[in-house]
């Protein structure tokens, strides 16, 4: 049912009010249907806020591509960040290079529904390139994630033995999504940057290097906020002078929680990134087996929930044998960067010489899904198309271009819903993210979003923005006058064309006790009004319902349709 937002107005008082205002007063005297939407709007107005609800996923369906998959004339392999595009419906997947020739961004195609996965297929590859368009060879390039405005994000990890110095080190990118030219990189911590006793920048793994990301290990992971304006990143394990030891030390054959750093980047007014915030992520403790058989787990991707700071972590656990082979041990955990018990460490430059009585609280973690044996090298993590009105959730691993390993593709259904592509909610979009939406329960179009009073859909259809307040509403939108006190004539303004999706209905009462009504839309001759571009008025005029000059009261009638 689509509920219609009302507003009133009355010939002998020439000025209008939101029709709640009237409601309680129409209730008492009108048993219709229209009574009845308006009781419903007065018991329905509040939502609870999806941050209360935790995260649950359900698993639809997994299915791969086997290592030596073609696709213009190069093999699919070493994906280790993936994004969806709504706009294409297709996935977009970048590979980690390092050592093995040019980055690539792989476009694929997965379709899924409600009952599973139907098809996947690589569709193009397509070369990332640097400012001056020429490719960008040998970089390890781990996160992926597009933003609201178009760009693709893309963290490289940095490792020892990279070609090039400008690709060796940790970096933030921003890429133009159609030429995939680099546009610009976000500014890093000094904390990250692999450097010397002397301060001095070296490469991640040399036997100088004092501070900043270990080699394979650094800036694994990458997501944007749905506004674009907050951007996460996190390191796969603990800093090398957070940590002295790797997340595996063979040497003393034990095995240890790595304190990985959460950083959040945030974009001005004059569209300048800086950072504004660091938490610590404490990963699971890893597992010895037998002295051989040990498993060690890494943050391999992160995947923003909402708006307020809710995170998604792909944690991966690797159980290898000295022929460098074994399964995975794949868990998410939801995590909420704005958690007060959480230290900030954006100013502390190792975790191991914070200073007292300051005691470092990590992330408080809970688990949303784990799965062992038959999962692959799972790295990358997208939201992808809705299933049955709710987010979907896509992971993908790396194949390390092995024989012995796949490309796999895990597609699950949440518990987030997604609000539909209508009209209306496009342009609440306009105004507010998807997360704002959903959380404050702005989709409702009975909700005032300013708190003013007027619900959404009724500024929608007379052209008012919703975050604002409506006072121009009366009686510049809405109103009646008489002429000598008998018969009445509404006057009514509206965007021109009309908003998508909208009708409108003038309705009219002497007592209130009943009401006529005629459909925009159907009017045969309404008197046009001279009006500004971009509008139209209409003078419209109301039926006589008996004899003598009796009060006439009208209201105006959207739905959205």
């Amino acid at each position: 049912m689509n509920l219609p937002a009302y507003l009133f107005a009355c010939g002998a008082m020439h000025w209008a009010l939101p029709a709640f205002q009237f409601a309680p007063l129409a209730a008492l005297r009108d048993r219709t249907p229209q009574a009845a939407l308006l009781l419903a709007f007065l018991a329905t107005a509040t939502h609870s806020p999806l941050s209360a609800e935790p995260l649950e996923l359900t698993l639809l369906g997994e299915t791969e591509l086997v290592t030596g998959t073609m696709i213009d004339g190069v093999p699919v392999r070493d994906l280790s960040g993936i994004t969806y595009d709504p706009r294409t419906n297709t996935f977009l997947a970048v590979n980690d290079s390092a050592g093995f020739g040019a980055a690539r961004i792989f476009e694929i195609l997965l379709d899924y529904d409600a009952s599973g996965i139907t098809a996947v297929a690589p569709l193009g590859s397509h070369l990332l390139r640097d400012e001056g368009g020429q490719p960008l060879p040998d970089i390890d390039a781990e996160g992926l994630a597009l933003g609201p405005d178009g760009k693709l994000y893309v963290s490289t990890e940095g490792r020892a033995g990279a070609s090039l110095p400008a690709s060796r080190d940790p970096a933030i990118w921003v890429f133009n999504e159609v030429t995939l030219q680099r546009l610009t990189a976000l500014p890093l911590p000094e904390m990250f940057l692999p450097l010397n006793a002397d301060g001095h920048p070296t490469s991640p793994g040399a036997t100088n290097q004092a501070s900043g990301v270990r080699s394979n290990l650094g800036l694994e992971a990458l997501t944007v906020t749905s506004t674009g304006n907050t951007l996460f990143a996190a390191n796969e394990a603990a800093l090398l002078q957070d940590d002295s030891r790797p997340p595996f030390d063979a040497t003393f054959n034990q095995a240890h929680n790595s304190d990985s750093r959460i950083v959040r980047f945030e974009r001005d007014a004059l569209g300048n990134w800086s950072v504004t915030g660091q938490r610590v992520y404490r990963a699971e403790a890893g597992t010895l087996y037998l002295f051989i058989v040990r498993r060690f787990n890494t943050v391999s991707s992160i995947l923003s929930i909402d708006d307020n700071g809710r995170l998604l972590v792909l944690e991966r656990g690797l159980r290898a044998n000295n022929l460098n082979t074994g399964s995975y041990l794949i868990r998410l955990f939801e995590v909420d960067f704005n958690e007060a018990e959480a230290t900030e460490v954006m100013h502390e430059a190792s975790l191991l010489q914070i200073p007292s009585p300051t005691v470092l609280r990590g992330l408080t973690k809970r688990l949303v899904w784990q799965g062992d044996s038959a999962l692959d090298n799972l790295e990358g993590m997208t939201w992808g198309r809705p299933v049955d009105g709710f987010r979907s959730l896509v992971l993908v691993s790396d194949n390390n271009n092995s024989p012995n390993q796949t490309t796999q593709f895990l597609v699950f259904r949440t518990n987030i819903p997604v609000l539909p592509d209508t009209p209306f909610l496009e342009w609440l979009r306009g105004y507010f993210s998807e997360a704002e939406l959903l959380a404050e329960g702005l989709d409702d179009p009975l909700r005032s979003a300013f708190n003013d009073r007027v619900p959404n859909l009724l500024k929608y259809a007379l052209g008012l923005p919703p975050d604002e307040p409506a006072n121009s509403i009366a009686p510049m939108n809405f109103h009646v006058e008489t002429a000598n006190g008998i018969g009445a004539t509404a006057r009514l303004r509206i965007p021109d064309p009309p908003p998508p999706g909208i009708r409108y209905y003038i309705e009219w009462s002497d007592r209130l006790d009943k009401w006529f009504s005629m459909d925009l839309d159907e009017l045969q001759d309404p008197v046009e009004l001279p009006a500004e571009e971009g509008w139209r008025e209409l003078a419209i005029r109301l039926p006589a319902n008996g004899p003598g000059p009796r009060p006439v009261y009208a209201r105006l009638r959207v739905e959205e349709q």
